[in-house]
């Protein structure tokens, strides 16, 4: 049975938001009332009946992406968890694409009914999602394989980091035996080499890479994925078995890079090629939650002025504007942020989230009572208090460096949590409430906010 909470009646929070504020954020009396249509108060603790305002935002989108600026906070989890849980349970969003392994990903697809939530999110998604969080999200995954809208999970990362890639070369074989048997075990045999040598440590494989056999190597996997790609009507597993084989090729290419703009674009290109085959060809007709980093899905990162401490460091175009040119209006895109508190990075140490710089896009929206803020960047246009969401603002890459943007040309709707806690382990006692679980019977409302005095945080 759903989990439910408690019910907090919106005439009566907004009560308090007005008392808080002296504002009017609750009624439509003058301009600031598209503020309120535009800004919503979010709580990591509470279920996804406080997104409610995504039928707006969102309309008609068929992707929505949700980011984050760094992989290591909790709350962003626990919100995207809700936020999907309003998705799903409202809105027909029932594919989740992660920042994670193509073959992995579908691998654990295939056995969400028959396998412990837990064990599915292991072998799918990377290590630094390995939390009590994300395990409300598989746990949500795992319902709803029970009833007639089962959410299917797919990864659109070429990187094959973890686990469950052992039956790989089987599997590729036998796609291969379909068009070309001939050519069939020197598949298996060419992906068996390539997961050796990626087991043999960074330093091995990066060697192996950059040489002449590693060039080889990427020219076999991609001679192999144009062999499959004269399949007519491929169906699923011809349609990942490619999938896997360009992104092998694209991830020898990125290790072998000359420099670190080739370095980022080769991954990103590779994503991309990959987000839209999930799309296109391999869930046409359904919609489509995307999870991944801010840099990978905002639209123009190349207009971004470069920062030497946020990678790459130099300018280039990443996947999210591949994305965002092949889908045009068809995609939503949420930046996510936060303005102090704590996170954990990639290499599982904790640091501190400085205290924002006055006028960044993480201090505005702190200064918004609440634990968290949402800002549609659309509607934002129509207020004067969010004049400033149209002009060049700082938001931290990392959760560490200002990287100056224009919010529009980047992202269709912001979130900032005030006080960020870093991401937990699964080997803790877990203490997270499965929060998208309460989709279903959650009576909470979504809240708006005033803005109006943001400008002087």
């Amino acid at each position: 049975m759903p989990l439910s909470v408690p019910h907090i009646p919106y005439p009566s929070l907004c009560l308090g938001l007005i008392a808080l504020l002296s504002g009017t954020a609750c009624g439509p009396q003058n301009e600031e009332q598209s503020a309120r249509f535009a800004c919503h108060v979010l709580d990591p603790d509470r279920g996804a009946g406080q997104f409610g305002f995504l039928d707006a935002a969102v309309g008609d989108a068929r992707i929505v992406q949700l980011g984050e600026n760094t992989h290591g906070v909790k709350d962003y989890t626990a919100l995207k968890t809700s936020a999907i849980g309003y998705l799903h349970a409202q809105m027909g969003f029932d594919v989740i694409a992660f920042e994670s392994a193509v073959y992995q990903c579908d691998e654990s697809d295939r056995h969400l009914a028959e396998r412990p939530a837990q064990t599915s999110l292991l072998l799918c998604v990377y290590g630094v999602w390995h939390t009590p969080e994300m395990l409300d999200l598989f746990d949500y995954i795992a319902a709803s394989q029970s009833t007639d809208r089962p959410i299917r999970i797919a990864g659109f990362d070429i990187q094959p980091i973890g686990p469950n890639k052992t039956a790989r070369p089987d599997f590729l074989s036998t796609m291969m035996a379909k068009v070309a048997p001939e050519e069939a075990d020197a598949l298996a045999q060419l992906d068996q080499d390539f997961l050796e040598i990626y087991a043999s440590g960074n330093r091995n494989r990066r060697t192996f890479f950059r040489s002449s056999d590693g060039a080889a190597m990427a020219s076999q996997y991609d001679a192999a994925s144009d062999r499959l790609a004269l399949m007519e009507e491929p169906d699923r597993d011809q349609i990942i078995a490619r999938m896997t084989l360009r992104s092998m090729a694209a991830y020898i290419r990125q290790q072998s890079a000359p420099d670190m703009a080739s370095y980022a674009e080769r991954r990103d290109l590779g994503m991309a090629q990959n987000l839209i085959d999930i799309g296109d060809r391999l869930y046409p007709d359904r919609k489509i939650v995307v999870w991944g980093h801010n840099a990978h899905i905002r639209h123009a990162n190349a207009d971004i002025e470069p920062h030497p401490d946020a990678f790459p460091g130099v300018r280039v175009r990443l996947a999210g504007s591949d994305v965002r040119d092949h889908y045009g209006a068809d995609v939503y895109t949420v930046g996510f942020y936060a303005a102090e508190g704590q996170a954990m990075n990639n290499r599982g140490a904790v640091f501190d989230i400085a205290a924002p710089d006055v006028d960044s896009l993480e201090a505005r929206l702190a200064a918004v009572p609440g634990p968290a803020a949402f800002v549609d960047l659309d509607q934002a246009r129509e207020a004067a208090s969010l004049a400033w969401t149209q002009t060049p603002i700082s938001a931290r890459f990392n959760a560490q460096t200002p990287l100056i943007q224009i919010l529009p040309d980047q992202f269709d709707g912001v979130v900032v949590v005030d006080i960020a806690h870093p991401r937990g382990t699964l080997s803790s006692d877990r203490t997270g409430k499965a929060v998208a679980q309460r989709a279903i019977d959650d009576d909470s409302t979504s809240v708006g906010c005033d803005l109006s005095g943001t400008n002087q945080p």
